[in-house]
């Protein structure tokens, strides 16, 4: 049955604000009533109302970035704390759904509770709400709920999230001081070739003598920026925008994602975060039961790399004709050596779930050290660069001073 929220006034004039069910807008009203409120506004919480707020609220394919991602953790984790101490599903999901604050992930829990009191699984009603679970979040809360061990695949799936928030985090934070570094830059060379060269130009232009080659170059650049200022920022955002669109396009995406794989050092560290998320996803879905064919698929469609998604297409079909992982995987030629053979042990002690996640544990600490290499070597040729342009400008603008002082002499 469809939620709407409210905000009503009590007998007292108290202000008060909630949410009930009803068919329709009308019954909403008269429910509201029947509380003895008077309903004062009243919204539908559908999800195809709800637009605006979703994208306020950083979902898990945004690896939970923001405060109401990290209190959709919280929210997993008291749930599952209420569910182990024998607590039924719906109650449980009432006193969990009294702790939220953000209104997206309100709305929706209460849209999942109205649902599983109408007689659907969790898995189900969850999957109407592809922003906040995902296909594999969904298939582990099917595993748990089929096992009788919710409880225990909500704290995973919170551990999980929260692990990957934390790793987001970790690269954020790598790239924070060299894009400070570069934007600090940008406004510089704009402030100087915006404001300062012109003043110094009208100077110059007083004077009837030939100027020093960089101060002509100068004098130049800072001419063509003020003439085309707005091309060259316009440019950037359209071909960021350029770039979106062809990424989209099915016949360039696998173009674009393999020539991704080929720069010098954000190349490896891409493949790398596919290969750990490839780990994570699949040795959490085998953890929790599911078969390897139904995972494979489940990583698939996570997949946002189209060589991936062929090559793990390739190995679902040679695992279907009876290969083992290890060689299907070999085949690909995508995978490194080691992880063919944690792969390898895995299926041979039947512990590949437990392998799967050490392979992308190791994978994490792989790209943490290689981010710290790449902004090593950034972090001083930005320094460098933005020293050489400024040095430039401050020559430019001297060399033509000096002239004029020996002339004086």
């Amino acid at each position: 049955m469809p939620l709407f929220e409210y905000k009503a006034i009590d007998k007292k004039g108290k202000v008060k604000k909630g949410i009930i069910s009803g068919s329709n807008l009308k019954a909403a009203r008269d429910n509201i009533k029947a509380q003895g409120l008077y309903p004062t506004e009243i919204f539908s919480t559908n999800e195809k109302d709800q637009t605006e707020d979703a994208t306020k609220f950083i979902s898990l394919n945004g690896l939970l970035a923001r405060k109401g991602g990290m209190e959709f953790v919280d929210c997993m984790r008291y749930l599952a704390t209420l569910i182990s101490s024998g607590l039924p599903l719906d109650l449980s999901l009432k006193s969990t759904i009294s702790q939220i604050k953000n209104r997206y992930l309100k709305r929706s829990m209460m849209q999942i509770l109205e649902d599983i009191k109408g007689g659907m699984s969790f898995a189900k009603a969850a999957s109407n709400f592809s922003k906040l679970f995902p296909t594999s979040v969904v298939a582990m809360i099917e595993a748990g709920e089929s096992s009788g061990s919710l409880d225990i695949v909500l704290e995973e799936i919170a551990n999980l999230l929260e692990n990957s928030a934390d790793f987001k985090r970790k690269i954020i934070t790598a790239i924070v001081y060299p894009m400070f570094i570069l934007i600090v830059g940008i406004i510089v060379v704009i402030f100087l070739l915006g404001f300062v060269v012109p003043k110094i130009t009208m100077i110059f232009g007083e004077l009837n003598q030939v100027l020093p080659l960089p101060t002509r170059i100068l004098l130049c650049i800072s001419s063509f920026f003020r003439s085309f200022w707005v091309i060259l920022i316009i440019l950037p955002i359209f071909t960021i925008f350029l770039f979106r669109y062809l990424y989209t396009q099915t016949k360039l995406k696998p173009k674009i994602d393999k020539y991704l794989f080929s720069l010098w050092i954000i190349g490896d560290i891409y493949k790398k975060i596919i290969l750990s998320r490839f780990s994570n996803i699949l040795g959490m879905l085998l953890k929790n039961g599911l078969p390897l064919i139904n995972s494979l698929h489940i990583v698939k469609g996570v997949s946002q790399n189209t060589i991936y998604q062929n090559s793990i297409e390739k190995i679902i079909k040679d695992v279907s004709q009876g290969k083992n992982l290890k060689d299907a995987m070999e085949n690909t030629m995508l995978f490194p050596a080691y992880i063919i053979q944690m792969v390898s042990a895995g299926e041979e002690s039947g512990k590949l779930d437990e392998l799967l996640l050490k392979i992308g544990d190791r994978l994490e600490k792989e790209i943490s050290s290689k981010l710290s290499i790449a902004t090593s070597l950034l972090e001083p040729m930005l320094i460098l660069i933005l020293g050489g342009v400024v040095g430039f400008v401050v020559i430019s603008i001297l060399l033509p001073i000096f002239e004029m002082s020996k002339l004086v002499k």
